[in-house]
């Protein structure tokens, strides 16, 4: 009896997890999709400095590349720090980058070369897994028990 209710909470765990991962990856993906149809402004933006910043991530230091761009946008111009890091920096200092910006709100902006897009993606493949085992877990407690 007490291997049937660790599976079956085993199995209602990982299918918590697995919508977790998929709505987040979703998450991701609308929110890149929605900056990608407003910010139609094409701009050349200069990578004006390349922060290393510490995070902390499970008790752990760790650290994070990131690019500033500065673009001009109707006269204004604008220094912005990039949505995503890396483990390594993605640009030099005073390259040229292409973004889009939003002519509503010149703040806004899209940058294809980030990976943000694919992070969500695989977010929701990683959770497509997770909740996959969870049927497997659930379709192996109803026929051993």
């Amino acid at each position: 009896m007490d291997d049937m209710w660790t599976l079956r909470l085993l199995g209602i765990l990982f299918a918590i997890m697995g919508m977790g991962f998929i709505v987040a990856g979703r998450a991701v993906c609308a929110g890149v999709k929605k900056r990608k149809t407003c910010c139609t402004q094409k701009v050349t933006a200069k990578v004006a400095e390349v922060r290393k910043e510490q995070e902390y991530v499970c008790g752990e230091v760790r650290y994070s590349w990131y690019s500033v761009y500065e673009y001009t946008v109707n006269g204004k111009e604008v220094r912005k720090r990039d949505q995503t890091g890396s483990s390594k920096p993605r640009f030099k200092l005073g390259q040229k980058v292409c973004l889009y910006v939003n002519p509503d709100n010149i703040e806004q902006y899209y940058c294809s070369e980030e990976k943000e897009e694919q992070l969500g993606r695989i977010f929701s493949v990683v959770g497509a897994g997770i909740f996959l085992l969870a049927m497997v877990a659930a379709i192996v407690g109803i026929i051993l028990f």
